[in-house]
């Protein structure tokens, strides 16, 4: 069950970062928190490394 849960959450990340959606409630994020936030998920597994470097890319716009 919790694992189901992880995985699930792990997706929607995934997802995010593939579309991008700013909500209204969201904390507006400067690339370095923005690469900071993906590096962390990257770190723990909840991204490959590969997606971290492609949104980071995409945050530097390179």
């Amino acid at each position: 069950m919790k694992t189901e849960k992880i995985k699930v959450a792990a997706e929607q990340y995934k997802q995010s970062l593939r579309t991008p959606v700013q909500s209204s409630s969201d904390p507006v994020l400067d690339g370095p928190d923005q690469i900071r936030k993906y590096k962390s998920l990257a770190d723990e597994g909840i991204i490959t490394q590969e997606e971290f470097e492609a949104k980071k890319k995409q945050i530097l716009g390179i």
